[in-house]
This record gives C-alpha cells, sequence and structure tokens, in this order.
C-alpha cells in the first residue's frame, strides 16, 4: 500500500511539473498582465440585484458601458464611456462621459472611480474584488 501510495505522489509531482512546465511554454514569459490585456477584449456582462450591466473593453484602451434594469434590457440605466487599463492584477476603469442626463450620481469623470483587484482570469470569467472588497465577476458574452 505503501509502495503505491508513493508511487502515485511522485506520478503527481511529475506530472504537475510537466502541466507547468507546458502552460509557461504556451504562454512564453510573457507577463500575466500582458495576457489579461489580450484576453480581455470583447464584451462581458455582469449583474447583481440593481442592475444587468454589459461592458465592452476595445484593442487600444477604449471602454463602453451599458447598464439596464434587468437582463431583458428594456430599460437603459445609463451608458458610459471610457478608458481602461491592467496593471499589476489590477484593472482600471477610468470614466471620460455619460450618455444620460443627468450624469450619473457618483461617478467623477476624468477621474479613475473602479479599480478591480483580479483574483481569476480565464477565457470565460474573470473574478475580481471591487474597491469594498466585494468578490464579484464578468463573463464573456459569446458574440
Amino acid at each position: 500500500m505503501r509502495t503505491i501510495l508513493l508511487t502515485f505522489m511522485i506520478f503527481s509531482l511529475l506530472f504537475g511539473s510537466f502541466a507547468g512546465y507546458a502552460e509557461s511554454q504556451k504562454t512564453g514569459n510573457t507577463p500575466p498582465d500582458e495576457i489579461f490585456k489580450k484576453k480581455i477584449i470583447g464584451k462581458w456582462y455582469t449583474a447583481d440585484q440593481s442592475s444587468y450591466t454589459i461592458a465592452s473593453f476595445e484593442k487600444g484602451g477604449a471602454y463602453r458601458e451599458w447598464a439596464y434594469e434587468n437582463e431583458k434590457k428594456q430599460k437603459l440605466l445609463h451608458t458610459l464611456k471610457g478608458e481602461w487599463q491592467i496593471e499589476g492584477y489590477t484593472l482600471y476603469i477610468t470614466f471620460l462621459n455619460s450618455q444620460v442626463t443627468p450624469p450619473v450620481l457618483g461617478v467623477t469623470f476624468g477621474a479613475t472611480t473602479e479599480i478591480k483587484e483580479i483574483t481569476e482570469f480565464t477565457d470565460n470569467v474573470i473574478t475580481y474584488s471591487d474597491e469594498d472588497k466585494y468578490m464579484k465577476f464578468y463573463v464573456r458574452i459569446k458574440e
């Protein structure tokens, strides 16, 4: 029994090392921020009790956001334009203008108002914590 357990442990260590090596070869020595910057391009949604929000991250750093009352998208709450960047596992969004009148309360344009610390980033889900340390997520919209 000990031999089987020892063999299993050695196999697991070797397999884990190989898998890690293969993953590093696939991405090369590309820093995680550069990988995130490529993966984030596209449209994502996030939802909570008060809204259903679609976020568009475009090449070159342009950001657009549409917030609806719910996922049926019948009532538009606001539209925002801005810029995004990723640095040190953190997503920064700077809002530049609002497409609703009056402007969205609590949003200061030209100042970074959303700082999201990325905790997990896959091809389809971004998990992050906001300024209040609440865990939230974006889910990729298939187009």
